[in-house]
């Protein structure tokens, strides 16, 4: 008989995960990156904005959309549609480390969409971030109650 001798499993947990797909290396986002990549996502309305309405202020801006017709909503359609996709895929080059050129250029080396679609399907799994919002709310949850349960009973300061 043999006995199957059972692997160190602390090392396969802690080992890092990575997997590789047409070229790109998709790997569990650290923290650091995790949080470049919320502030440039901040700042994408700014972004858009200024791109969709450039050497225009915000009264201008606020009097274009005050004036919205037919025209004028095809008209910001198209600037959305204009300005959107070149963002996006700068976002998601910095999320997955992949050249912007390989999502905006068409070269040889390009992405098609569903390949890029595949590639975030996988970055979305191997970064399965569920289980810390669940932790996260649950800590926010013990927080709030700790804080509100603080309050009760206690004396108010006296004037």
């Amino acid at each position: 008989m043999f006995i199957k001798k059972d692997r160190n499993k602390s090392l396969q947990i802690s080992a890092p995960k990575e997997k590789n797909l047409y070229g790109v290396c998709i790997r569990k986002l650290p923290i650091a990156k995790y949080i470049s990549f919320l502030r440039a996502a901040e700042e994408l309305p700014q972004i858009l904005i200024g791109k969709m309405f450039p050497d225009t202020g915000v009264n201008g801006i606020v009097e274009y959309l005050k004036g919205l017709d037919k025209d004028k909503v095809f008209d910001l359609l198209t600037r959305l549609l204009a300005v959107v996709p070149e963002e996006l895929m700068g976002l998601l080059s910095e999320l997955l480390d992949i050249p912007k050129e390989r999502l905006t250029e068409d070269t040889p080396s390009s992405l098609s969409l569903a390949e890029l679609l595949e590639i975030i399907s996988a970055f979305w799994e191997l970064n399965d971030m569920s289980g810390f919002f669940v932790t996260a709310r649950r800590l926010a949850g013990k927080m709030k109650a700790a804080t509100i349960g603080s309050r009760v009973g206690s004396p108010s300061p006296k004037a």
